[in-house]
């Protein structure tokens, strides 16, 4: 699978929101005609991510905002925090480690706008979601011994957010015990 799929199927969580219908954390979505492999945008927001969470072994690709904020709901709103904060989508970078057999139905990533506060940052990301998700319900607590957000989809998928230095992970599982063990691994 080449890094531009990875990263759009693992985005469509967020650009997309969830249903019923969706898988817990990645969907098909066809790649746009124009995006091509690079290499990684970010390699050192993927060193930030595992390559394993027990047995489940992770594919790790990374992006900015400007090849993946185009033309839905998620991206309309996250540019439009951006540039309140005197950024633009290409200075948003994105990584994120999935499990491609989809076995597990597990992912992690990373965000980072450089100048930009974890706090503010996490808080963008959740509002972007709404707009795709009515009735996301969004939680304070602690799991794997971090504190998180937890963000559950209207169709039972859940993110849980947390904040790093100058960055913000997630982790996206059905299952809250394989996310506490991927949350325990993130720095």
């Amino acid at each position: 699978m080449s890094r531009p799929i990875v990263l759009i199927a693992a985005l469509a969580l967020l650009v997309g929101g969830c249903s019923d219908s969706q898988p817990a954390t990645t969907a098909a979505a066809p790649p746009p005609a124009t995006l091509t492999d690079p290499g990684p945008a970010a390699p050192e927001l993927e060193a930030l991510l595992p390559d394993r969470v027990g047995n489940v072994r992770l594919t790790k690709a990374s992006t900015t905002g400007e090849e993946v904020f185009r033309g839905n709901a998620f991206g309309d709103e996250m540019s439009k925090f951006l540039a309140t904060v005197g950024k633009e989508p290409g200075d948003l970078r994105f990584a994120n480690a999935v499990d491609t057999s989809e076995a597990a139905k597990l992912e992690l990533g990373v965000w980072e706008v450089p100048g930009v506060a974890p706090a503010d940052l996490r808080e963008a990301i959740v509002t972007a979601s709404r707009p795709n998700a009515p009735g996301l319900e969004v939680s304070p607590g602690t799991l794997g011994g971090k504190q998180v957000t937890k963000v559950v989809y209207p169709g039972g998928s859940t993110l849980y957010l947390v904040d790093g230095a100058g960055v913000v992970f997630y982790v996206g599982s059905t299952d809250e015990a394989l996310a506490a063990k991927a949350l325990a691994l993130l720095p």
